[in-house]
């Protein structure tokens, strides 16, 4: 995991080197069902990583998206002409 991690960050600097205003962290956690891993498995081993992933993020281009602030970022973006850093 943590092997797909830094390939991850080394292409979301990329992308904010490149000129990108904004890296959108769009994983499934879970289907139509039910979540993909108990509590306890994404506790210990995907909130570390996606903790690392938005802190990069966060670092390098002062803020990150998650699906539930979509609305947020639209709204920001008609009232700002873009989303404020």
């Amino acid at each position: 995991m943590d092997s797909v991690l830094d390939v991850t960050l080394r292409i979301a600097r990329n992308a904010v080197r490149a000129g990108a205003d904004a890296i959108v962290i769009a994983d499934d956690y879970a289907g139509n069902e039910s979540p993909f891993f108990s509590q306890a498995v994404f506790k210990e081993f995907v909130l570390p990583r996606l903790q690392r992933m938005v802190d990069a993020i966060h670092n390098a281009i002062h803020f990150s998206v998650k699906p539930e602030n979509y609305r947020a970022m639209i709204e920001a973006t008609k009232k700002f002409g873009r989303y404020p850093r």
